[in-house]
């Protein structure tokens, strides 16, 4: 692989640096006291989408997140549970697995003089949070989040995270063609696909690499 000489590097979380666990929704049931059935399951997956599909264009508040998951999560609604205490215990619920090489490449980077950063698409408090509780927030530089303003995805999230005169030192690493490698297509910087699936790439969206394992990114960046 080429050795590129990068100084900041911009990591995702979700799906990144950790994994959510697949009984996420139970755990945030039994934080809210309430019965898990599938079809609040199918609900929260809904309600996912549709918070991308809502904040495509506009910037991300709180607010507005607890009424998306009030209009999609109508299940909610039957056990008395409103869109606010639904977010909270979602914040508050250990939902998250470190990956296994996340700690490990972090202080590596760390330790060459890189500049490990964050651009997450989720709330500043719990990726504050969950990066402490896993030991790897005292790697991290700079955490920029979309609360107060916009997705990855959107161009106008870029001018606050990459400076012009670092354009060409940046590089950043995501699992989400659409998210990830469509901010690093739009910054017009390297990026590297972690794709541990192998998915296949249907979109227009161009990784620089792709990896299948974090590890690989010690031999991509120098």
């Amino acid at each position: 692989m080429r050795n590129l000489r990068k100084s900041y590097i911009y990591w995702d979380l979700d799906g990144t640096l950790w994994q959510h666990k697949e009984q996420e929704v139970k755990l945030i049931c039994e934080n809210l006291s309430i019965t898990y059935s599938i079809k609040l399951e199918e609900e929260f997956f809904y309600m996912i989408g549709e918070f991308n599909r809502h904040f495509e264009r506009i910037r991300v508040t709180q607010s507005e997140i607890c009424q998306i998951i009030e209009r999609t999560m109508l299940e909610l609604y039957a056990v008395g549970i409103s869109g606010r205490q639904f977010l909270d215990a979602w914040c508050e619920t250990e939902c998250n697995v470190l990956n296994k090489d996340a700690k490990e490449v972090l202080k590596k980077f760390n330790e060459l003089g890189k500049q490990n950063n964050v651009i997450t698409d989720w709330l500043w408090n719990k990726q504050i949070t969950q990066l402490r509780n896993f030991g790897i927030l005292s790697y991290i530089e700079k955490i920029y989040s979309c609360e107060g303003y916009f997705l990855k995805k959107n161009p106008k999230s870029i001018s606050r995270v990459i400076k012009p005169k670092e354009r060409e030192a940046s590089i950043i690493i995501g699992d989400s063609l659409q998210s990830d490698i469509a901010f690093a297509n739009n910054a017009g910087i390297s990026s590297i696909w972690y794709n541990p699936k192998r998915t296949e790439n249907l979109t227009t969206f161009e990784p620089t690499f792709e990896v299948t394992s974090l590890m690989e990114v010690l031999d991509i960046i120098k």
